[in-house]
């Protein structure tokens, strides 16, 4: 795993401007993002300071997803129920996407 995250910072950071800017870099707080030396060094070495998140618990903290977006999923369910039921279980084609979306 710790291989896995290296090769991941490696090509986040081809993809992040070297401007000496200082950055955050926000992760969840999986071990192995926690304890991974080579990663950290990695990170830093670019003028990225990582925060955590508490291990799991990523989706109750994320703002959006607990206001914004909750409405559009609860008012969802209903037209993307009824198309499934319809259309005897067949995906959403996208040229009927909005046809289900704008009643949501």
């Amino acid at each position: 795993m710790t291989e896995l995250l290296t090769l991941w910072a490696t090509n986040f950071l081809s993809r992040i401007l070297g401007d000496g800017l200082n950055r955050i870099l926000i992760l969840d707080g999986n071990i192995t993002h926690t304890y991974n030396l080579k990663f950290l060094e990695m990170i830093k070495a670019r003028n990225f300071e990582v925060m955590c998140f508490p291990a799991y618990m990523t989706h109750w903290l994320q703002a959006a997803d607990k206001s914004y977006f909750r409405s559009f999923k609860h008012n969802w369910n209903k037209p993307g129920t009824e198309f499934v039921r319809k259309s005897g279980g067949q995906h959403l084609p996208k040229a009927q996407f909005f046809q289900v979306f704008t009643p949501a």
